[in-house]
């Protein structure tokens, strides 16, 4: 049990993942070499919105927007992010990825974040991630020792974690949603 009551426990094994590639038909090979797979590793925070607050257990964090241009359709902004998502699990290979939980109010809100938590959970299972996701109250309680807190108690939470002002709700959220993790899961 951690202080704030919940259970912690292991995340789920991953898929089996070679640890080297062996190329014997590369030019200038002479018999076998071996290239290796980068391992997996840390945890990636999202706190999924028009603007995603983002963090990564090496420290970096920040915010990515997905605003609509005059002209585009709808589906632009689920392309830009699951062009963005490739990218961000390329460059991080996290082991765990962390979002928080969508709540299902309805509207414009609702439809985005069910739509971005799809396309998390179905890259992080095609690439053999684990997944997981953190309800805000219990996010809310770890951070700030209330599930109601309201936006700037969150802000301020964060910033004793950053050591400087986050860049904005977003960001403050990912970085909390990146510790409530690390101590879940001991990552």
């Amino acid at each position: 049990m951690n202080p704030w009551g919940d259970k912690v426990v292991d995340p789920p094994k991953r898929y089996d993942m070679p640890v080297a590639v062996q190329i014997t038909d590369a030019p200038g090979v002479n018999g076998n070499a071996y290239i290796p797979v980068p391992q997996p590793s840390g945890i990636l925070a999202l706190d999924l919105a028009t603007a995603t607050g983002w963090a990564c257990s090496n420290g970096d964090s920040g915010v990515q927007r997905f605003q609509l241009k005059r002209g585009d359709s709808p589906g632009m902004r689920f392309l830009r992010f699951s062009s963005w998502l490739h990218e961000i699990l390329d460059l991080t290979s996290p082991a765990l990825v962390v979002v928080e939980q969508a709540h299902h109010r309805g509207g414009h809100a609702t439809e985005l974040a069910v739509g971005f938590s799809t396309r998390v959970q179905e890259q992080a299972a095609r690439r053999g991630i684990n997944f997981t996701s953190v309800h805000s109250a219990t996010l809310k309680k770890h951070a700030t020792g209330s599930g109601r807190a309201n936006k700037q108690d969150m802000i301020d939470a964060a910033r004793v974690i950053l050591e400087r002002e986050p860049l904005d709700d977003n960001e403050a959220d990912a970085v909390l949603i990146l510790q409530w993790a690390k101590e879940q899961y001991r990552g």
